[in-house]
């Protein structure tokens, strides 16, 4: 199950690397926690609705609500 999620996680950044933003945005509010080498490999994207794995293995355990 975890590869699963996993593999669903680097298609969801495939997805949207055309709009991804650098975390080094951020890097004088992250200053003191993240070094700026950090930054600059991680990514956010804003979107409308907040990408959720549909599997059914997770609504079996109980995590319907995520939906």
């Amino acid at each position: 199950m975890l590869g699963k999620i996993e593999e669903w996680i680097h298609q969801v950044n495939a997805s949207h690397e055309p709009v991804r933003q650098s975390c080094s945005a951020f890097q004088r509010e992250f200053e003191g926690f993240y070094s700026l080498a950090f930054l600059d490999t991680a990514f956010f994207v804003v979107t409308d609705d907040i990408p959720k794995p549909d599997f059914p293995e997770l609504r079996a355990a109980g995590l319907g609500g995520l939906y």
